[in-house]
């Protein structure tokens, strides 16, 4: 439930109204957000990280090779995944996560003040968002892939429709998105989003995958995963006063919040997300609004007239809140009946 809330519906869903600026709220209420205008009201990674710029730089080729290319059938995709095989070996890379590629550009030594990490979508989520531009309803199982024999696989169908569409695809890239209205709309807040930057190495200069990677700081020590806190730090640090808090980061887009990518300082006793990859922005291409199954384009935030689909909004953030109660809450009775009212103060009802 935890994930697969979001993979059920890839969208990706952000506040013009938020971005643009807070000054004109009121009148940014109609059009979409572009991946472009995301970028530019980004900053750019600062100077005093140029060596993990120079890292990525060196490695132009190795990330062109983690790109999805145009399949017909499963030897492609095998064809595919050995290629990638081949160059996190050449590179000596080890990807920090399983399903997303998470990389330490190994800094401890030469620039100890600036470790960072640099993300990267997994295969499978760029064909997931491919896709959904495609047209297809990529969340159920049974959509994607069937099985031949003994063996699973992605359908031919999926595979031609998804990966020669030519579409864009932003699924890493969204963080940047999700950072710009989380660090916006949670200031203050005891829950917070973790710096995010991106840096360009494709070839091209349209802000998507094939052209950006996401660069974020490398967590401190005194950084601990929800998941491992031992189980009295834990219980002590999520406590009631730090619901409403969660229940605003929901609110602002963090929909998947899970015991495995939220992390507790334990100096400024704050919590912070790192995983803020969303599901690629269906439509997005030279029609916006035309290609996917909903029928609007939705690098937006509000769920109303162009900007996105009101259903499919309010379905990811009650997705969110059931997220929070089954991972975060998992083992809290005593916090559950108190984020129940939260819940159905708070989130979009069916």
């Amino acid at each position: 439930m935890k994930k697969i809330c979001l993979a059920l519906f890839l969208s990706i869903s952000f506040g013009s109204s938020f971005l643009i600026g807070m000054e004109k709220e009121e009148e940014q209420d109609s059009d979409f957000l572009t991946p472009q205008q995301v970028l530019e009201q980004a900053n750019p990674l600062p100077e005093e990280y140029k060596s993990t710029r120079e890292w990525i730089t060196q490695r132009r080729d190795f990330f062109k090779n983690l790109q999805v290319p145009k399949m017909s059938n499963d030897d492609d995709v095998s064809t595919y995944q050995n290629k990638v095989k081949i160059a996190l070996t050449w590179n000596k890379l080890k990807s920090l996560s399983q399903s997303n590629y998470i990389f330490d550009t190994g800094l401890e030594q030469s620039d100890p003040d600036h470790q960072t990490v640099v993300r990267y979508a997994g295969g499978h989520s760029t064909l997931t968002s491919l896709a959904s531009s495609a047209g297809i309803d990529s969340g159920p199982r049974k959509n994607m892939i069937e099985q031949v024999g003994k063996k699973w696989q992605y359908k031919a169908k999926v595979l031609q429709q998804a990966t020669q569409g030519n579409f864009s695809v932003h699924q890493h890239t969204s963080m940047l998105a999700y950072y710009l209205m989380m660090k916006k709309r949670l200031d203050g807040k005891k829950v917070k989003p973790v710096q995010t930057w991106v840096v360009h190495f494709g070839d091209g200069e349209e802000f998507c995958d094939t052209n950006y990677v996401i660069v974020q700081p490398k967590n401190p020590k005194t950084y601990v995963r929800v998941d491992r806190m031992p189980n009295q730090a834990r219980f002590t640090a999520l406590d009631k006063g730090l619901l409403s808090d969660l229940a605003d980061a929901v609110d602002a887009g963090a929909w998947n919040l899970t015991q495995e990518n939220l992390w507790y300082d334990v100096n400024s006793r704050n919590f912070y997300i790192t995983d803020l990859e969303k599901p690629n922005n269906e439509g997005w291409g030279p029609n916006p609004g035309t290609n996917p199954r909903w029928g609007t384009a939705v690098f937006s935030y509000k769920g109303e007239g162009t900007s996105c689909h009101p259903w499919k909004w309010e379905h990811n953030i009650r997705c969110g809140y059931n997220s929070v109660r089954e991972s975060i809450l998992e083992h809290r009775s005593d916090l559950q009946q108190e984020w129940n009212k939260i819940t159905e103060e708070r989130a979009p009802k069916e």
